[in-house]
């Protein structure tokens, strides 16, 4: 079996060496190679940046600024309904105003027109009050509603011993 001789410690080698690696473009290709990687990394690093950019983008302008501008419209459509319920709130205060108004009236009038003339009232009674307004207008005037009764079944034969 034959050794290889060390060539480690032959300047003969060295040199070789270094020239082949100068000369050769071996040590142009690691430079080369050690440059390249880093710019290929700044490159990725850059186009990951470039993708995360354009998806912020696309986000933002497909999926969050509509879901903007449905909430802005929510909230004008929410301020519409709350200001016209206010308004409606008012008009139901006025008809009560009015209601209790009347109702005053026709209390008052009524002692003036029984003592003027006592037959008025029985050629003109005082007309009834609607079913479908007293439990608005005179809720203590309700009386318990009746319970209909209930039919019974008929029974079968067989079970009438």
């Amino acid at each position: 079996m034959t050794t290889i001789p060390p060539f480690w410690g032959q300047s003969d080698f060295w040199v070789a060496f270094l020239v082949a690696m100068v000369g050769g473009g071996g040590l142009g290709g690691i430079i080369t190679a050690l440059v390249g990687r880093r710019r290929t990394m700044a490159e990725r690093d850059s186009l990951a940046a470039d993708a995360a950019r354009k998806a912020v983008d696309i986000l933002t302008t497909d999926v969050i600024q509509p879901l903007r501008d449905e909430a802005c419209d929510q909230r004008r459509r929410a301020e519409r309904l709350a200001a016209r319920v206010d308004q409606l709130e008012a008009e139901e205060s006025a008809y009560w105003d009015a209601i209790r108004y009347v109702r005053a009236l026709c209390h008052w009038l009524d002692p003036a027109v029984t003592a003027i003339d006592p037959g008025y009232m029985r050629l003109h009674p005082k007309p009834r009050l609607p079913d479908s307004l007293r439990p608005v207008v005179a809720p203590g005037t309700l009386t318990p509603p009746v319970q209909p009764l209930q039919p019974q079944q008929p029974q079968e034969i067989g079970d009438r011993q």
